[in-house]
């Protein structure tokens, strides 16, 4: 049977054109349908919807041999509505949330705490107390003073250091 076929005799009525239809797209819709709404119960309810419509609507399509694009329109226009559904509920049960005044709750006062209380357990339990090393504050260097072995002046000025070979890389400037 082609769809043209199986397309009139849903229009015609017949049950076994309706059957066909079922038995042939239902378990593609199902895939396209749970692809968009990740919930297999709410893609079956969509599939479900599609062959009700299909039923009902199928006598307007004009080219009855586009009936498959035609239910996979049916169906993805089936879930975005059940996401749109979805959306609206979710948006309408946050408004129904009562406002809270700043007075009435400090939700961040108790979860800093508890945070604050196990970052000093897990640090005072990995390590014993000691006294913190004093800060000291970095002395200036004057032009010309001698520098220590391990400073980063002294690294730099080394021979055999990157400033060293980019020394003897690079040719004498020409005189003129």
């Amino acid at each position: 049977m082609h769809d043209s076929e199986v397309a009139a005799a849903i229009v015609a009525g017949d049950p076994d054109g309706l059957a066909e239809a079922y038995d042939r797209y239902a378990g593609p819709l199902y895939t396209y349908c749970r692809s968009l709404l990740r919930e297999p119960a709410d893609a079956a309810d969509a599939v479900q919807d599609t062959f009700v419509i299909a039923a009902s609507k199928l006598a307007g399509l004009r080219d009855q041999s586009r009936l498959r694009p035609w239910l996979y329109a049916v169906a993805r226009n089936e879930c975005h509505r059940r996401l749109r559904e979805k959306a609206g509920a979710a948006t309408s049960a946050l408004d129904q949330v009562p406002e809270m005044s700043d007075e009435s709750a400090d939700v961040t006062e108790g979860a800093e705490r508890a945070e604050l209380r196990a970052l000093l357990r897990s640090v005072t339990a990995a390590q014993p107390v000691t006294e913190p090393e004093p800060v000291t504050e970095p002395q200036p260097v004057a032009i010309g003073e001698q520098h220590d072995r391990d400073s980063p002046a002294a690294a730099r000025d080394a021979p055999g250091s990157a400033a060293d070979d980019r020394g003897q890389r690079c040719p004498a400037p020409a005189s003129r």
